[in-house]
């Protein structure tokens, strides 16, 4: 409650100001806060207020971030049609911008619906991606997750060995960041 009241009396500064980028900026954390707190609509509504703030600032990359944003939402809501759209859209913007992030995160989130779908080879193949880059932006936690998920991909094939050699690569590197909650969710795995 307390980071949403801060983030709207910024916002209501950076108005008065006339601060149009840090005006995007907020009204995506703002949206964030509502997906956070479930609040669909809320969420959508700050995240289309955004979108059009950073499209008239010609930000291609705040563009990709909100539009990942607005396909979680969609994903969370059960409209998996309408995230793929989106997470496609934040592809394609962060590739523009080099929001890596946007790319990374929204490519995981395809290989996530892959799985639902029961695509189980485009998961795989995104996942691979995912892991590709990770390397390259040097974030281990990503990859912990991703090998995370790549091995639940695997186990769903009943592929077991592969299975398995994931779920050690994510166990390894989440253990040596000490990230406890990952190492608990691969555990259970």
């Amino acid at each position: 409650d307390k980071a949403f009241e801060t983030y709207e009396t910024a916002l209501e500064m950076a108005n008065r100001l006339g601060d149009e980028e840090t005006s995007a900026n907020l009204l995506l954390r703002l949206g964030r806060v509502h997906l956070l707190w479930r609040h669909w609509e809320e969420a959508l509504d700050f995240l289309n207020r955004s979108t059009a703030g950073f499209q008239a600032l010609e930000n291609v990359g705040g563009q990709a971030l909100v539009a990942l944003n607005r396909g979680i939402v969609l994903h969370e809501q059960g409209d998996l049609d309408g995230a793929e759209s989106a997470y496609t859209e934040a592809i394609d913007l962060g590739q523009q911008s080099g929001e890596q992030r946007a790319v990374l995160d929204a490519n995981s989130n395809m290989a996530v619906l892959a799985t639902i779908r029961g695509n189980t080879e485009d998961a795989i193949s995104r996942y691979q991606d995912c892991l590709e880059l990770y390397e390259e932006v040097d974030n281990p936690l990503g990859k912990a997750r991703t090998y995370h998920n790549l091995g639940m991909t695997h186990a769903d094939r009943e592929d077991w060995k592969p299975a398995m050699e994931c779920y050690e690569q994510a166990f390894e590197l989440a253990e040596g960041l000490g990230q406890l909650e990952v190492m608990a969710n691969i555990y259970l795995s």
